[in-house]
């Protein structure tokens, strides 16, 4: 009968599992299927180093651009290409059966903690989690989803070690092994380490306190934890002994906010987007009421699990410490977390707490077990409270996915401007002009580059700067970047085909994709057909340090004219001409100079009569800013030659301590 019975109850909970699994696939799999299988370009970064180990380049160590985030995540997708071929499905592929794995260990976080009903209930809440939980496990983003499985993986291997009083050295080294590979793979892993060291290492003490370890058995596991640590992380310490421990660069930048600014984020916008109250990158409820619900659900929960745990709590803070006590490591794991987010750099993210993803492993098992053991522990009515905390977590989760949210907006490259999911249009475009060198925005630069198998590369235009992939650059570089063409959104398209009609540029476009493609890009001259007015027929005057003015137009671009005083409205800086000139042209550059760059410029010419004539507008001037990327030199090509006696250059700007500065100012005619 026992073995009966206890046959019966494994086939039960094994239907439960694979239930929870396929609820947990299936949610997922909707999302992505709603998304068209859509990546983003950090997304497309791990494809490409993906693809660059299957073609024999090497296995680098970080994710490209970084010193931190180590390649797991590109290798495993790398087995993943081999066996399904280079694509967006085969990409996510990683990150979705590894969530799927983090279901199931959720499930035994709960089991460990609770029981079969407490398991259940938990592995339910993450299998058909918020939004952010959704949409990130299937985000192959450089080991999101993979850090929380090594960190999970070592906390129940931890709760093992104190089943086991501490003795195994086997599972002790392993437990730090894992560690150190989850700190090569992403440095979340602290947040695990946190807890796993704390209870460890306290635990340690205590003996060592006690008499019932000696001083050299406690160095000698001290010493084979860190050195198993070490072995984990061993590319993470390669890399850096020989870069001057770049990685560590990261941790001297401070919160970017300040931590009240950062806590304040944390309790208002990360939690309840994580927790599926509030729109991922947005302030606004998922649903009205939304917030009061998180606060009925959640403050309940944590109050009874405080109650609940309140004597194992204080044995900890005795360190009194057990294979029972999973409960308070998860706890501690939780406030540790939050706490190393709001000091941390990425503490102002509480819009997009993509760094909190690891807080769903603790929270739903802890929710699971105070939901149980109320309805264990009280009447009628306890039963009732447990099952609206129950219905509570689920309408959250689910409601923060559907009806309508489902659909995850492309990265935002101008105004409202956004990526769009299917490039098929605009690669096909590209193949049929042999275009290979783009200009364009980050996130659509290297979507585009995975999508056509690096048929097409390219240079970033406007923010984000960070070129990931040095080669992309040096090829361009070799074209000319202003002759590429560029993919843009429709809004900032008009701004830079406004900025290029400033220039006296021709150009072509055509809609692609959603995009404006503006290619054919060509200067209103062939520059060889013009000629540059010596600067002996010229004198220059400003309104500050007119003494230094005649640097502008000395033609040497190492030397320069400075106000010598901050950027105000009004500066100016004249050029005047002995005779009347033709010019159909006009070269400013900043030289080495590039950071005194007018804050707002307007240019006119000046006629013989006096008369002024407008060559380039403060409204202008900002256009011409956003296409040229504040870059150090800039010409403008007139459509017909004007005669003029000299140039009025007038600041419309202001900056509080930065000077304006000219390194030269050119003047061309056409070569007769």
């Amino acid at each position: 009968m026992k073995k009966r019975a206890f046959s019966n109850t494994l086939i039960f909970e094994t239907g439960l599992v694979l239930f929870i699994l396929l609820a947990a696939f299936a949610i997922r799999w909707d999302v992505l299927q709603a998304n068209s299988f859509a990546i983003d370009s950090d997304e497309a970064i791990v494809g490409l180093m993906a693809r660059h180990i299957l073609q024999g380049q090497g296995v680098p160590i970080f994710y490209y651009g970084q010193h931190y985030m180590g390649s797991l995540e590109p290798l495993l997708v790398s087995l993943s290409f081999l066996v399904f071929g280079e694509s967006n499905f085969a990409l996510k592929l990683v990150p979705l059966v590894f969530s799927l794995v983090l279901t199931g260990l959720v499930y035994l976080v709960g089991r460990k903690i609770g029981g079969r009903w407490c398991a259940f209930l938990a592995a339910l809440f993450f299998a058909l989690g918020p939004s952010p939980l959704i949409v990130w496990s299937a985000k192959a983003r450089g080991g999101f989803i993979e850090l929380i499985v090594l960190g999970f993986v070592a906390l129940l291997l931890t709760q093992k070690w104190f089943e086991k009083n501490r003795s195994s050295h086997f599972l002790a080294a392993l437990i730090w092994l894992i560690l150190g590979l989850g700190w090569w793979t992403n440095n979340q892993i602290i947040y695990f380490m946190g807890p796993i060291g704390l209870f460890m290492g306290a635990s340690y003490l205590k003996l060592l306190w006690s008499a019932r370890i000696t001083v050299t058995k406690a160095f000698i596991n001290g010493t084979l934890w860190i050195g198993a640590f070490f072995v984990g992380s061993s590319p993470f310490w390669f890399y850096n002994f020989n870069n001057d421990f770049a990685s560590f660069s990261m941790f001297e930048r401070a919160s970017q906010a300040g931590v009240l600014f950062n806590l304040e984020g944390l309790a208002t916008l990360a939690l309840p987007i994580l927790l599926g109250a509030r729109v991922f990158w947005e302030k606004i409820e998922v649903f009205p009421g939304a917030i009061e619900l998180l606060l009925l659900v959640y403050f309940p929960i944590l109050f009874y699990l405080l109650f609940e745990r309140r004597n194992q709590i204080l044995d900890c803070f005795k360190l009194n410490f057990s294979s029972q006590n999973l409960p308070e490591m998860l706890l501690f794991f939780l406030f540790f977390s939050m706490g190393v987010f709001v000091v941390s750099s990425f503490g102002y993210l509480s819009q997009a707490p993509r760094y909190l993803l690891p807080l769903y492993g603790a929270i739903f098992p802890l929710a699971a077990y105070a939901i149980v053991k109320m309805a264990e522990n009280f009447n009628f009515v306890g039963k009732m409270c447990a099952l609206f905390l129950t219905l509570g977590v689920l309408v959250l989760n689910i409601f923060s996915t559907y009806p309508d949210n489902r659909n995850i907006p492309g990265h935002l490259i101008y105004s409202k401007d956004r990526v769009s999911d299917n490039h098929s249009e605009l690669i096909a475009w590209l193949a049929q002009k042999d275009l290979r060198h783009i200009r364009t925005n980050y996130w659509i630069g290297y979507k585009l580059a995975f999508e056509s198998a690096e048929q097409i590369r390219f240079i970033p235009f406007r923010e984000p700067y960070t070129r990931r992939i040095a080669d992309y650059q040096k090829e361009a570089i070799l074209i000319g970047d202003e002759n590429l063409p560029l993919v843009l959104g429709p809004a900032q398209a008009e701004i830079v085909k406004a900025a290029l009609e400033v220039k006296g540029y021709n150009f072509k476009e055509v809609l692609l994709s959603g995009y404006v493609v503006i290619y054919s890009i060509t200067p209103m001259y062939d520059p060889f057909s013009l000629k540059v007015f010596s600067n002996k027929m010229l004198n220059a005057i400003s309104s500050h340090n007119s003494e230094e003015a005649a640097f502008a137009i000395d033609d040497d671009i190492l030397t320069r004219w400075g106000s010598r005083s901050p950027q105000s409205k009004g500066m100016y800086f004249k050029i005047l001409s002995d005779e009347p000139l033709e010019i159909s042209a006009i070269r400013y550059h900043l030289g080495k100079w590039g950071h005194d760059y007018p804050r707002s410029l307007r240019i006119q010419a000046i006629r013989e009569d006096g008369s002024k004539v407008e060559l380039l507008g403060f409204e202008e001037y900002n256009r011409l800013l956003y296409y040229i990327e504040y870059r150090p030199v800039f010409t403008l090509y007139f459509k017909q030659p004007i005669k003029v006696n000299g140039l009025l250059l007038e600041q419309g700007g202001s900056h509080p301590i930065v000077d304006w500065s000219i390194a030269q100012v050119e003047l061309f005619g056409l070569d007769q």
